[in-house]
């Protein structure tokens, strides 16, 4: 049986390490970043890479049938 924890590990810390880097970017410009929510004007082109697809279909798996029609309809 894969283990996923351990198979996503250095992805985790990987996304761990880029979340802290936006919290310290947000803490420290946050008078100078006008996003809110509903907002998309500059987050238009963006990509998904392997690990990210693999890792979100793997998660999506674990979760239960209310969260994922939840997520279908969003």
């Amino acid at each position: 049986m894969i283990n996923h924890a351990e198979l996503f590990k250095n992805y985790r810390q990987l996304v761990d390490r880029i979340d802290a880097l936006c919290t310290e970017i947000h803490r420290t410009y946050s008078d100078s970043i006008t996003c809110r929510k509903g907002c998309d004007s500059c987050c238009r082109l963006f990509s998904v890479s392997w690990v990210e697809a693999v890792f979100l279909a793997v998660s999506a798996l674990a979760l239960s049938d209310e969260w994922l029609h939840f997520l279908r309809n969003r």
